[in-house]
């Protein structure tokens, strides 16, 4: 775990330096220009929430971190003053919430003895993932105004 925790650190780092965080900000804000900022936060959840199927808690809140802060900071030199806190928040809730993949180490507890298959993590775990979603966009800005 640390390990992956110290490479996906290092991935996060290189994706800042290299301009690949800058580019998929850029696409980001592209998709949810007209949205504002609350767009933007439902967007880096739903990003955080699919790199964390892919590649774990760990790892997607590394990666997702510097993509939302160049995200955050474009939106405030086009002229939107964002808070980044409700942005921070929200990584951590959408690299927390695992329902939808067995891959994380809770659900495979129950992986096998359960006789469970991938699509039933799919079918049962999208749906939580996506009522965390709304719960945590709709929830962060109250707590955490956005400016």
């Amino acid at each position: 775990m640390i390990f992956a925790l110290g490479a996906a650190l290092g991935v996060g780092h290189t994706l800042e330096t290299t301009g690949a965080a800058q580019s998929i900000a850029d696409a980001l804000i592209d998709t949810v220009h007209s949205t504002g900022p609350v767009g933007l936060l439902a967007g880096v959840y739903l990003l955080s929430m699919i790199f964390n199927l892919l590649i774990g808690a760990a790892g997607a809140a590394a990666l997702v971190f510097p993509i939302a802060r160049l995200a955050v900071l474009a939106e405030a030199a086009a002229g939107t003053p964002i808070d980044f806190t409700a942005f921070a928040v929200t990584i951590m809730v959408g690299c927390s919430a695992s329902y939808a993949s067995p891959i994380y180490q809770t659900n495979l507890m129950v992986y096998g003895p359960g006789d469970y298959k991938f699509g039933d993590y799919l079918r049962c775990g999208l749906p939580l993932n996506f009522i965390v979603m709304a719960v945590t966009v709709a929830l962060a800005p109250i707590i955490w105004p956005l400016n």
